[in-house]
């Protein structure tokens, strides 16, 4: 997400109702067992569910698969640059 976020910043998420995010938002989302961190360039809404087009600041293009509602865990609202290098040291030992 650089360069918004950078490897280390701390990120503070949290959870909003899907109506309640924006393009624009960064979101929070499950992508298989992993969690991943996207800004949302679009909002399709279908049949009134929401989906979210996603995309990495640093990447040149939209993530391939829309990002459904229940998948979101929630709205990055603010960002500690750096604090979270202290939790990546202490994971590597």
């Amino acid at each position: 997400m650089s360069p918004t976020l950078h490897l280390g910043d701390m990120v503070i998420v949290a959870e909003v109702s899907p109506s309640a995010i924006r393009e624009g938002d960064i979101i929070d989302f499950r992508q298989g067992g992993t969690s991943v961190i996207h800004r949302v360039i679009d909002i399709e809404e279908t049949g009134g569910s929401r989906q979210f087009i996603t995309k990495g600041d640093a990447n040149d293009n939209a993530d391939v698969a829309p990002v459904s509602s229940d998948r979101v865990k929630g709205k990055v609202v603010f960002n500690v640059p750096k604090v979270g290098w202290v939790a990546l040291v202490l994971r590597s030992g």
